[in-house]
């Protein structure tokens, strides 16, 4: 019998195919989950609202894992370029390099420039799809469990989940409910999931499936 995946997740690496097996985690995700993990997407690829717009008009339970700030902030200038109105660059906005994370755009500037330039299209899809659910997982790790000086307090976690309370699937709720810690769940300083960092995931897309 043929499961109708009726949940799909975009975002990051943290969540591409790769990566989960590489934690033996592959059995892990509920068969109604569609994961759609792209290795250091931007949070500015019109791949995303696309895909947003296809599964939404599917009638699927859409969740987005938005990426860090900083994914291929490389397109610092090309966004800067952008006309006053477009939010997007088009296609996927992959990496260039290991991490995807030139260092030398990593200042507050660039970090205030590109987390707004996120907020404009987190805020354009929430009003053009009310239902849609966001993870920021690489937020919690940048941000919460590491403290990063550079990101100003209005783009940390707790200010955005207070912004967007009626689409967050908030980390904390899940880490409590599985008694544990975001240091226990991840593998890396990316914030890379480990198998019990999927479990949770998993319970985040499917504990209630009806919202």
């Amino acid at each position: 019998m043929k499961i109708t995946k009726v949940i799909y997740m975009i975002g990051p690496s943290h969540i591409d195919t790769h990566m989960i097996n590489s934690q033996k985690s592959k059995l892990v995700f509920d068969e109604s989950v569609e994961l759609d993990g792209r290795y250091a997407i931007a949070n500015w690829s019109k791949y995303i609202l696309e895909k947003i717009e296809e599964k939404t008009c599917q009638n699927k339970k859409v969740v987005w894992m938005v990426s860090n700030w900083l994914l291929n902030n490389y397109d610092f200038n090309d966004l800067k370029r952008l006309p006053e109105n477009e939010l997007w660059l088009h296609g996927i906005r992959g990496t260039r390099e290991k991490n995807g994370i030139c260092k030398k755009l990593m200042t507050t500037d660039h970090i205030t420039f590109l987390a707004g330039h996120t907020v404009k299209i987190i805020d354009f899809i929430v009003h053009k799809y009310p239902t849609i659910k966001l993870i920021f997982w690489c937020l919690y790790q940048r941000t919460v469990n590491t403290i990063s000086r550079s990101t100003p307090f209005e783009f940390t976690y707790y200010s955005i989940i207070e912004k967007y309370k009626h689409n967050i699937i908030d980390i904390d709720f899940f880490l409590k409910k599985h008694q544990t810690t975001f240091k226990e769940v991840i593998i890396d300083e990316a914030g890379h999931p480990n198998k019990i960092g999927y479990i949770i995931l998993n319970d985040m897309l499917t504990y209630n499936s009806t919202y």
